[in-house]
Order: C-alpha cells, then structure tokens, then sequence
C-alpha cells in the first residue's frame, strides 16, 4: 500500500487542512474588520499550495510555543503558511472588496466542514473497529 494511502498519513492530511482552514478564516475575518481602515490590505492564503506543501514536507502550518510546559516544535523548526497581502482595486478606503472576501469565507467554511467531517468519519471508523475487536 503507497504510504500517502495509510491511515496516518490521511489523518494528518486532514489534520493539517483543518489548521490551515482555521488560519485562513481568521485572515479572512481580519480583512472584514479592518473593510474601514485607510490604507489596510487584504491578505489571504493559497489552501492548496499550503496544503501540497505540507504533504510534501516543504512547509508545514505555523508551529509556535506559547508556553514552556508546551512540547516543543518539531525539528525543522518553526514553519509558517505564506500569507500573501493581494493587490487589489481601490476601493477609496483600501483593497478590501467586501463580496470576494464573503465569497472566501464561504468556500473555506466548506473546506473546513468537509475536512472535519472525514476526520469524524476516520474517529468513528476506529471506534467501530475497536468495538468489534473486542468480540
């Protein structure tokens, strides 16, 4: 079996997509709060390059250590997401366009729900398995 087959490697597939979800909906709803700041851009992440980086090892979601007791970040180091600030039309306050960015939202809202419900499906798929090992 091909190892991007096995189960650890979809789970922390799953698990990475989920971060880097969660990471573009706070960039996303930051652009919306600052729609009224003079001079503000936007700033996003590309969800598949980051992704296709992170399973390939290239680059791997922002890892940072809040507090001692927290395990420290793996070897390589602390990797960050590229987040890109787009250059956008003008919009007379700054280069958020209020309907790209809701647009945005929805799609990443729907990335995230489908990444988490796999996840789930993945936990219930073990829990079957355990309880019917058991027999």
């Amino acid at each position: 079996m091909p190892h991007y087959l096995s189960f650890k490697q979809i789970f922390q597939t799953l698990e990475t997509a989920v971060g880097i979800s969660h990471r573009r909906h706070q960039l996303i709803a930051g652009n919306l709060s600052n729609m009224h700041t003079p001079g503000y851009k936007a700033r996003d992440i590309d969800f598949q390059k980051t992704l296709q980086n992170a399973m390939s090892g290239n680059g791997m979601p922002a890892l940072r250590k809040t507090d001692k007791d927290h395990i420290d970040v793996a070897a390589g180091g602390d990797r960050t997401m590229d987040v890109m600030q787009e250059s956008r039309t003008w919009n007379g306050v700054n280069g958020v366009n209020v309907d790209k960015e809701i647009a945005r939202l929805t799609e990443n809202d729907l990335l995230y729900r489908a990444a988490t419900e796999a996840l789930q499906r993945k936990v219930a798929l073990l829990q079957h398995v355990i309880k019917e090992g058991g027999r």
